[in-house]
């Protein structure tokens, strides 16, 4: 006998269903619901009107809560979709954990997940490869064409598994932000990941055959596409690093805090100058053997609010920020910039730096009119030199 549609479980109640043959069904979680899916090694595949060809569904839609699972031990569970949108849109909160197969059948559409809401792969296994008409594996977040009304903030949180393709993982769009803590990535052509908007990657590895590691950049006026990206940890492999788009997409965005700034990981490129551009200030390069590291120049043990010298304005406090330090001279702020050994202060005393910060002893000397104040030497680890 067949099994009872997966739509009508739901209807009746259950939350916590396991399929027990191939199933054809376009499946709808329902506001309100949180239900688990267990394909236990069978295939959920999307079901077309057989009245009208042109109808095009997803496989899973997720208006409520969703936690997709394949408990087979061969991992041979499969979501297919056989008319070319999508296998799951998601409007609610979905996880996916031990899913090994995402396949399409039918004819070519744009990305294999939506997600508009909140998404987390805690693990999963896919292989995305010789695909004709696909932009990105999952979607995370809206396009330009789409109707952003009450459009809200798009969470996609990858902690592991695994994805080998020929189209990026994932297209971080408006309102998007990606936030990436494991997993093992690896696409033969083009980026791993498009970011448009925010994301951040602290683990993982990543390697990709085409340009560009890693495309980012903010795009004009489109809301939520701040350009915004953070890679503070991971192993990565390719020809160059990272494109930023940002001065390319639109001369006049208008999304003023858009940077791409990389602290940390271990990088391993043919272009080994393609991401100096890309060190967060603070921060240096280390290349050795052809693979470059981070150390870290920025950490304070100066206290907030302290006394420091400038020179010509007399002793003024400070306010320490993570990414600049503020004097307050002359009613005026004076961010840090450059690098060291240089001056850490924008105005320039007579003879000498007004502040001086010496990498061998790791202090800062406090000059005046070129004549050093022994008195006023402050011990610290590090500073902050750039913004």
């Amino acid at each position: 006998m067949a099994s009872t549609p997966i739509n009508d479980q739901i209807a009746g109640g259950a939350t916590e269903i396991v399929l027990t043959e191939d199933m054809t069904e376009n499946v709808v979680i329902p506001s309100g619901k949180t239900i688990s899916i267990d394909l236990a090694g069978f295939s959920l595949s999307n079901l077309i009107d057989p009245l009208d060809d042109s109808t095009i569904d997803y496989t899973i839609t997720v208006n409520g809560t969703l936690v997709l699972t394949d408990s087979s031990e061969e991992g041979t569970g499969i979501l297919d979709n056989t008319n070319g949108l999508g296998l799951i849109k998601n409007n609610g909160v979905l996880t996916i954990n031990g899913v090994k197969a995402f396949t399409f059948s039918g004819t070519a559409g744009n990305y294999f997940i939506v997600n508009r809401k909140t998404m987390t792969v805690t693990d999963m296994a896919t292989t995305a490869d010789d695909i004709a008409g696909y932009t990105a594996f999952i979607l995370n977040g809206y396009l330009s064409t789409d109707d952003m009304t009450g459009a809200t903030v798009c969470t996609l949180t990858v902690n592991g598994g695994e994805y080998a393709g020929s189209i990026p993982f994932v297209q971080n769009d408006s309102f998007g932000q990606l936030v990436v803590t494991g997993g093992e990535f690896e696409v033969s052509a083009g980026a791993i990941f498009d970011n448009r908007n925010i994301a951040n990657i602290s683990d993982g590895t990543f390697t990709s055959e085409g340009t560009y590691i890693f495309v980012t950049g903010a795009y004009g006026t489109l809301p939520q596409c701040k350009g915004e990206f953070d890679i503070i940890g991971g192993t990565f492999e390719g020809n160059k690093a990272i494109q930023d788009t940002t001065e390319t997409n639109d001369s006049g965005h208008v999304h003023t805090n858009a940077h791409t700034y990389v602290s940390g990981g271990t990088w391993t490129l043919e272009d080994t100058e393609s991401l100096d551009d890309f060190v967060k200030p603070g921060y240096l390069i280390v290349l050795e053997d052809g693979v470059i590291t981070f150390i870290h120049e920025v950490e304070w043990t100066y206290p907030e609010g302290g006394v420091v010298g400038i020179g010509f304005f007399g002793y003024r406090r400070a306010v320490i920020h993570n990414d600049s330090i503020e004097y307050e001279a002359g009613g005026f702020d004076v961010p840090v910039r450059g690098f060291v050994p240089t001056c850490i202060i924008g105005c320039m005393a007579r003879g000498g730096c007004d502040a001086y910060y010496n990498p061998e002893t790791k202090k800062i000397q406090l000059y005046r009119n070129g004549t050093e104040i022994t008195e006023r030497l402050f011990d610290v680890t590090i500073v902050m030199i750039g913004q």
